[in-house]
């Protein structure tokens, strides 16, 4: 009965081991540019999750790109606030372990 107990537990450990890995699978990624399609760089982006509130930060790069890894499958709220341009929050950018997830940003000018 113990044996089978401890391999019961074993198989169900092995099988539950990708779910846990791929849940941290999520990209979202794009460019950053203000509404005259100047590209944006160095600006702080988050994403939060809307579940766990756990935040991703990052900086755009040196020509607008941004790439957020290691998100979990959820809704996140993804903002940037740049005190000289302005502030972009989008809601609910929906996660999956299916793909990447593109969304360019454009920030308006004040």
């Amino acid at each position: 009965m113990l044996c089978a107990m401890r391999t019961f537990l074993t198989i169900a450990t092995l099988l539950a081991a990708p779910a846990a890995f791929s849940q941290s699978n999520g990209v979202i990624f794009g460019l950053l540019s203000d509404n005259v399609a100047h590209l944006v760089a160095s600006a702080p982006i988050e994403a939060k999750n809307v579940d766990t509130g756990a935040t991703f930060k990052i900086e755009s790069g040196a020509t607008g790109e941004y790439r957020i890894t290691g998100l979990p499958a959820g809704d996140y709220i993804l903002t940037v606030s740049i005190n000289t341009i302005g502030n972009f929050a989008q809601p609910k950018l929906k996660v999956t372990d299916a793909g990447p997830v593109r969304f360019d940003i454009i920030l308006p000018l004040p």
